[in-house]
């Protein structure tokens, strides 16, 4: 992240003056710490964490002792002043690039969430212009690239993305943008890796229920993937707090259009309710391919019992779940009850 060229330039001035500190007895003066501040502020800018700036200190330093032990020669009695020097110094300078490397990694990352938070509200309202492609390059996104968000909705005002797991995806390589909306978090990725992502995600989003969208390329991919988790998330629950818009389609377009079928489904949606043991047995025998015999086993029922569920049920709603078109319609009012 930092030329060749540069780093050999910074490294060969702050040893001189270093050893200038050295050979004066003094500690770093102001226009030493100008110099660190300003190198701070500049590796800062470059992505090299503190940890990494404050270590290459420490080598420097390191290496520069050795050397003054194998030249010391005559010298050697004045070495424990030089070192008991050295070490201050270290403390000194070390405080120094902490503070200003703080400054500018607060200051870009303030940037950043302003940033992240301006583009997928454009994603959001379907804008799509030279400010979403300004936008997406300077938080490093490829625009043709490939994309995947998701909705996460949380259970309360006090839960926020952790710090763990932005670090985890920077970790991955991953790239993201996430914008807050009442209890909901919108999330866009881009990365080597995207279902990869989407595990570290889901992984780390433990409280509420997640929707994830499709891979989908470019701006209008991202903005239509967040149309899927958008979707996605009419699909989850208790009993399945993360749902892929890819698994859960047919039902979640349904779902989230729900208010137009209301006059359609809302008499069969209260049945479902008022008899959950008929909504039970309309929704095993979906799952068990249309067979009373396999809906009886994995019901530990008779087959008669489930046969007589199911016509209680076509009595009551009007729709017999025996057929393709009846068993449709049940198992949307039965899951949207």
């Amino acid at each position: 992240m930092v030329p060749r060229d540069e780093h050999l330039a910074d490294v060969a001035e702050l040893h001189r003056r270093r050893i200038k500190e050295i050979a004066e007895r003094r500690p770093p003066d102001a226009t030493d710490l100008e110099l660190v501040v300003t190198l701070a502020h500049h590796r800062a800018r470059q992505g090299i964490p503190i940890e990494v700036l404050l270590g290459s200190y420490h080598v420097g330093d390191r290496e520069l002792w050795r050397t003054l032990c194998d030249l010391a020669g005559d010298a050697l009695p004045v070495l424990p002043s030089v070192a008991a020097l050295m070490m201050e110094s270290l403390h000194v300078i070390g405080a120094a690039l902490s503070a200003a490397h703080g400054d500018i990694t607060r200051a870009q990352q303030g940037h950043r969430i302003t940033l992240s938070q301006r583009f997928v509200e454009l994603l959001e309202g379907r804008q799509l212009d030279a400010e979403t492609e300004r936008i997406a390059d300077a938080l490093d996104f490829d625009p043709q690239g490939e994309f995947i968000a998701l909705l996460w909705r949380r259970v309360g005002d006090q839960s926020a993305l952790s710090r763990e797991l932005e670090d985890e995806m920077t970790r991955s390589g991953a790239r993201i943008a996430y914008a807050y909306n009442d209890l909901d978090v919108h999330l866009v990725a881009q990365g080597t890796s995207l279902p990869n992502i989407v595990g570290i995600a889901t992984g780390n989003l433990a409280d509420g229920q997640v929707g994830v969208g499709m891979i989908r390329g470019g701006l209008v991919g991202a903005m239509m993937s967040l149309c899927d988790a958008r979707f996605a998330i009419a699909a989850t629950s208790k009993a399945r707090p993360v749902a892929r818009f890819a698994d859960v389609w047919p039902y979640s377009c349904v779902a989230v259009n729900e208010n137009l079928i209301e006059p359609l489904i809302a008499g069969a949606v209260e049945t479902a309710r008022a008899h959950p043991h008929l909504a039970e047995a309309v929704l095993a025998y979906a799952s068990s391919d249309m067979s009373v015999a396999r809906t009886a086993k994995g019901m530990h029922l008779h087959a008669n019992t489930v046969t007589y569920r199911l016509e209680r049920w076509t009595r009551l709603v009007s729709w017999d779940p025996r057929t393709f078109d009846g068993l449709t319609k049940s198992l949307i009012a039965c899951r949207l009850a």
